[in-house]
């Protein structure tokens, strides 16, 4: 980054509710002392199924019939409460912050899968066709530089 100079940086990371945040919000700050224009892409919705979903089983077990989605109860809120503080550190130090949630969850639940696709390629990262509906927003945030 220092030696290329972008105009934006792109931060994408998973924060645990039990992992500190220092080294983190150091980097952010250096990053940010370089290239003023930084994003900080927060943790994606966390389904409560994640040991299961894509994830191979022995040839003697039933196959796993992942929901394609869940009550917004249900979901996983520990590791997202640590986002959202990190998150809320971020936009104190003038560092901007995008959240996908609204692509995924309305009021009532939260989908990983929509039309014909599932949204995600495995528990941690997205599909293309989930991947896909991020685009608009950071076409929207690169456009600004």
């Amino acid at each position: 980054v220092e030696k290329m100079k972008p105009s934006a940086v792109i931060v994408s990371q998973f924060v645990y509710a039990d992992s500190s945040q220092s080294d983190l919000r150091n980097a952010l700050l250096t990053l940010q002392s370089i290239s003023p224009n930084i994003l900080l892409i927060e943790n994606k919705p966390i389904f409560p199924d994640e040991k299961d979903f894509m994830v191979g089983r022995p040839l003697v077990m039933l196959p796993y019939q992942p929901p394609k989605s869940f009550s917004l109860s249900e979901m996983q809120i520990k590791d997202q409460n640590a986002s959202n503080q990190l998150a809320d550190w971020a936009r104190e130090n003038t560092i901007s912050t995008m959240n996908f949630d609204s692509l995924f969850c309305t009021k009532e639940n939260c989908a990983r899968y929509g039309g014909s696709n599932w949204l995600y390629w495995d528990d941690d990262h997205f599909s293309v066709a989930g991947a896909a509906l991020t685009i608009p927003q950071l076409v929207s945030f690169l456009q600004r530089f």
